[in-house]
């Protein structure tokens, strides 16, 4: 043991399978409901009522050209209520404005301005939390690869009553593409910083990519990144540091400092084979502490902590092709982290208080490795037959430096899966799978060797699609799972227990088109499990409960107009727990919840869209109704 913004997006299916579950056959049958758009220009409106959960979401999009002047606007809002008691509400809102101007011989101005509004009535110190910055200044394009500039300007900023303004800017540097000698490089360079009243937050980032191309078989890149980034907040004072410092506000601090660096090799011996070498390291330091401390009473505040890491990884690969029918791979992997957490003396504090927290401090320190390795391969056996293999296994070693930690342990994880695609004319095809993975977890420390234990999960699964036309569609799914997980030392210890999970599952989906207007879709699935108490020698089970859970969805969708469909369903979940004595199953209670369910989908097929999907629930246990719920979702949306 060692000790040392999407780019393309299906806006109203996305907000239909929000709130919906199925199949699918009903998915294909909606999946023409929307067109997709731009993500980065679409502008939407949506509301969500799922039981006592009520959501607004609101996103506007804008971007014109006037001239040599462009004008890009981004809003984003947030609001949820949850009708708890007391009733929690949260919001939040961003706002983003961006003008360009272009002048002469490369230069622009710029002007910008950024709004941030948080406010949680469940959080306690970061309840109420504003931001608003204002910019203007110049960017220069040397060229068309690279531009610098420079935005100066004021920022406003509150949390939890108190006000901040000060001078705030943007520096930024990003070349693309540059051509260095015989590199091919890419940088870019970011500061923020604000010189507020009482805080100076910033945020600084470097990131150079160097790549070089050898012929025609072999390329390298190498990437370094750096990272320093200061948070200030505002906290709640200790009555000490109230009457000393006279303020109701203690300022917390968090400073963080990265550098990584990575280079990846990639050389290809010839067409069918090509070896990969990755390796990397990362160094990153972590520092929180408050601003102000009691000299009357030191121990009113924790001491300042500092967090290092510093981490080295590296990886070999190897891809083969064997002519067009194989592909495999084969990867061998290393990585391992070094983490160390001090405080900062200070000598003020009693010397016991300070041995407590650099005692709790040292404790968290721990050295981690992990070894692995991983192989897959494709194999298309046959023009209709598709064979796929995949494995790895690692085993990781944590090690805590400090005796009081008796965290020390080694795990082993293996998992391995094979699978099998045979198609049947252009109708038919069928895919079998089947993966089992072993976990075994081995504490170093008797103290914790209780919780040693061998995880073994066994799964297969089946799949079949049937679409004879396109009028019809159908998909099944069968799929056993089996979850045992065995203590090694359950007979010396008598409150330790084996235990099992085993399910069955089978789901059906089935899609019709009518008529060229009409559609009818029916999703249903049927879910058995059990847990149970595990003698892992003999193979039996004690049974302790079975759960029954059906769901079933029939809708009927119509095309009433151009862009214009409504449809009609019913929705039901059910769900029949059982406990096991004596080896007899004994009824214990039924979860019902069904209703009537309506969607109306209106497209122009451009840059307008309105979609409303309800489902009115009833909820149920042992057939007493408990409450009858609306479940809504509202969304509008437009390409400004």
């Amino acid at each position: 043991m060692k000790k040392p913004y999407c780019s393309r997006v299906w806006i109203g299916l996305a907000c239909m399978l929000a709130t919906t579950w199925g199949g699918r056959a009903q998915e294909s049958a909606l999946r023409s409901l929307t067109t997709p758009t731009d993500g980065t220009r679409f502008s939407m409106l949506q509301f969500d009522r799922t039981l006592n959960t009520f959501l607004w979401l609101g996103k506007l999009y804008l971007d014109r050209n006037f001239g040599s002047t462009s004008i890009r606007l981004s809003q984003e809002s947030r609001s949820r209520i949850v009708k708890t008691d007391p009733t929690s509400i949260k919001d939040d809102l961003t706002l983003s404005v961006n003008v360009v101007s272009d002048l002469k011989a490369g230069w622009s101005l710029h002007g910008a301005g950024r709004s941030l509004i948080l406010s949680d009535n469940r959080t306690v110190e970061l309840s109420s939390l504003s931001q608003h910055q204002i910019y203007a200044g110049p960017e220069y394009r040397p060229g068309p690869r690279l531009r610098a500039s420079f935005l100066g300007g004021y920022e406003f900023a509150s949390q939890e009553g108190v006000r901040d303004r000060g001078f705030s800017y943007i520096a930024e540097i990003v070349g693309d593409q540059l051509m260095v000698e015989e590199f091919d490089a890419d940088m870019h360079f970011r500061s923020i910083a604000s010189y507020l009243d009482r805080r100076s937050p910033r945020a600084d980032s470097l990131s150079l990519m160097l790549r070089r191309q050898f012929g025609d078989l072999a390329w390298n890149k190498l990437t370094v990144r750096s990272m320093n980034q200061r948070r200030e907040f505002y906290t709640l004072a200790d009555t000490a540091i109230s009457r000393e410092h006279r303020t109701d506000r203690n300022i917390f601090r968090r400073e963080a400092r990265d550098l990584s660096i990575t280079d990846t090799l990639v050389y290809a011996v010839d067409r069918s084979l090509r070896l990969t070498v990755r390796g990397g390291l990362l160094s990153r330091g972590i520092r929180r502490s408050y601003e102000y401390k009691s000299a009357v009473q030191p121990s009113a505040v924790p001491l300042d902590v500092s967090i290092s890491e510093f981490s080295v990884h590296g990886s070999l690969s190897l891809e083969k092709e064997f002519g067009d029918w194989l592909m495999s791979a084969l990867s061998l992997s290393y990585d391992e982290r070094e983490e160390k957490h001090a405080v900062r003396d200070d000598p003020s504090l009693p010397r016991g208080d300070y041995e407590r927290q650099e005692k709790s401090a040292r404790r968290l320190g721990n050295i981690a490795s992990r070894t692995g390795v991983s192989a897959n391969a494709v194999a298309d056996v046959t023009a209709s037959d598709r064979l796929r293999f995949g494995g790895s296994a690692s085993v990781l070693r944590y090690d805590t430096p400090d005796t009081l930690n008796t965290d020390d342990r080694d795990e082993l994880l293996v998992s391995a899966g094979l699978g099998w695609l045979h198609v049947v004319g252009s109708h038919l095809s069928i895919d079998l799978f089947a993966d089992v993975s072993l976990n075994h977890l081995v504490y170093l420390s008797r103290l914790q060797s209780a919780n040693n234990n061998w995880n073994r999960i066994v799964r297969l699964r089946a799949e079949v699609r049937y679409a004879p036309s396109s009028w019809i569609r159908n998909v099944t799914v069968s799929e056993v799972l089996a979850n045992y997980t065995v203590y090694d030392f359950e007979e010396q210890i008598r409150s330790v227990r084996s235990f099992s999970f085993r399910q069955a599952y089978w789901s059906d989906s089935l899609g019709i088109r009518l008529n060229r207007r009409m559609d009818f879709s029916v999703t249903g699935n049927l879910r058995l499990y059990e847990r149970g108490i595990l003698r892992w020698k003999e193979f039996k089970e004690r049974p302790e409960n079975y759960i029954v859970e059906v769901a079933y969805w029939p809708q009927i969708s119509y095309i009433a107009g151009p862009g214009i469909r409504i449809a009609v369903g019913y929705r039901v979940f059910f769900q029949d727990r059982y406990r096991v004595e004596g080896g007899v199953s004994v009824f214990e209670r039924r979860l019902h919840n069904g209703g009537p369910t309506v969607a109306l989908i209106w497209d122009n097929g451009s840059n307008q869209h309105f979609i409303l999907h309800g489902w009115r629930e009833t909820q149920s246990e042992d057939n007493v109704t408990l409450r009858r719920t609306s479940n809504l979702t509202m969304t509008v949306g437009i390409l400004i």
